[in-house]
């Protein structure tokens, strides 16, 4: 992102891929399943899988954020 800015570019987690989006979602995620008592290794794991999976198929379906 900096060096976007540095570039005078738009960084890329605010263009129209779902980059930023799936982070949050997963970040999401993994607080909800942190409160529903799932600790340790199987919530990183659901977590970054959750993650993975969004991002392929936003990827594969070509899914874009809206632009203003």
């Amino acid at each position: 992102m900096i060096r976007d800015v540095v570039c005078i570019e738009i960084p890329l987690i605010f263009r129209k891929e779902f980059y930023a989006v799936t982070c949050i979602l997963g970040g999401c995620l993994y607080f909800i399943l942190l409160k529903l008592g799932i600790v340790g290794e199987l919530n990183v794991i659901i977590s970054c899988s959750s993650i993975v999976v969004i991002r392929i198929f936003a990827v594969r379906y070509k899914w874009r954020m809206p632009s203003f």
